[in-house]
């Protein structure tokens, strides 16, 4: 006789000697048994999942990413830091001269902050565009930020830059009638103003783009192009240029 069948037939003899009342008894016990099994299973799991969980969570509160608007995150020529007055003193920075590069990284640092709170920010996978046709030259978005008493920094692209959105697909303008075959609703800019907030911690920004192509459109013709602003708001801490303005000044 096989070793399993004997031990199948031990057991049905033991059950067969035992009285109701133990037969009850026994079964009650086994069940509590695999009960008891089960939960230290569902408990071993389910803190498996919660380790792997804390695990993600603690990577995510550690990870950098850059909200730095993908329209802006090409190499600029110049950048200028001006403070909301015409009285102050001013500085630019000339790519590949002499504070450039200081100035930048506190630039990227401003857009930097961890993937958990980015994700939770909702700016991670896009961010806010406001569109304007009324015409708006650069000169008169500096001199408008200035009368603001605002302190800013001026980016200027030797080259146009394409407005897209942070997953760096173009963007297509409000104003773009749809299914239109004389422009395609890009937008293009040369120009772009980060505002430099004089308080610490990641808070709402505005960056304004000096859009030099927005079309003038009679009888479904594009006659012209004229100067428009669009505005773009994303979470930054732009504090960090701020703090640093007077040892800028000092390149």
């Amino acid at each position: 006789m096989k070793k399993n069948e004997k031990q199948l037939n031990e057991n049905a003899e033991d059950l067969e000697n035992l009285s109701d009342d133990e037969l009850y008894a026994k079964i009650q016990t086994e069940k509590l048994v695999r009960k008891k099994k089960k939960r230290k299973i569902a408990t071993a799991v389910a803190m498996c999942v919660s380790l792997v969980f804390i695990v993600a969570l603690i990577i995510m509160a550690a990870v950098p990413v850059s909200l730095q608007p993908n329209c802006i995150g090409g190499d600029y020529y110049t950048a200028t830091i001006i403070p909301g007055t015409t009285q102050n003193r001013t500085a630019t920075f000339v790519k590949g001269q002499e504070g450039y590069d200081k100035f930048d990284e506190l630039l990227n640092n401003s857009f930097s902050q961890s993937f958990l709170s980015a994700l939770f920010g909702g700016n991670m996978f896009d961010y806010d565009v406001e569109e304007s046709s009324t015409t708006k030259s650069v000169s008169a978005i500096q001199n408008e930020l200035i009368s603001n008493q605002t302190y800013f920094v001026k980016l200027h692209f030797n080259e146009d830059q394409l407005l897209t959105q942070q997953n760096g697909k173009a963007y297509v303008s409000n104003y773009r009638a749809p299914n239109s075959t004389i422009w395609d609703g890009s937008l293009h800019f040369s120009d772009a103003f980060v505002v430099v907030n004089k308080t610490e911690g990641y808070q709402d920004t505005k960056i304004y783009l000096a859009v030099n192509d927005f079309p003038t459109i009679s009888n479904g013709e594009v006659t012209g192009h004229k100067d428009v602003m669009v505005t773009i708001t994303v979470r930054a801490n732009t504090y960090e240029i701020y703090d640093a303005w007077n040892d800028l000044l000092d390149f």
